[in-house]
């Protein structure tokens, strides 16, 4: 239940970072890095809700392991992405 708690605030948290730094990301790697740290916090608060709630209902705790990767995946792919994106600005 804490786990869902958590979640919740920050998914909150980072709808107002989201909100925020929407309009200035589009000219700035810096700004658009920390959008997509905030977008990507945001998928892995929806992930852990969504896990937290599989694992109240099921008790099957297999979903925490399973959110896990899928947030590391995806936080993979994002720095990934803003690496090429600043390779192509350096060259």
């Amino acid at each position: 239940m804490l786990m869902t708690m958590f979640a919740f605030f920050g998914l909150v948290g980072n709808g107002v970072v989201i909100w925020l730094r929407r309009k200035d990301s589009k000219d700035n790697i810096n700004i658009w890095g920390g959008l997509l740290h905030a977008i990507l916090d945001t998928l892995g608060s929806l992930g852990l809700l969504v896990g937290s709630g599989y694992i109240i209902f099921t008790q099957q705790f297999v979903a925490d392991g399973a959110v896990t990767i899928g947030i590391a995946a995806l936080t993979l792919g994002g720095a990934v992405w803003i690496i090429k994106k600043a390779w192509r600005m350096l060259r």
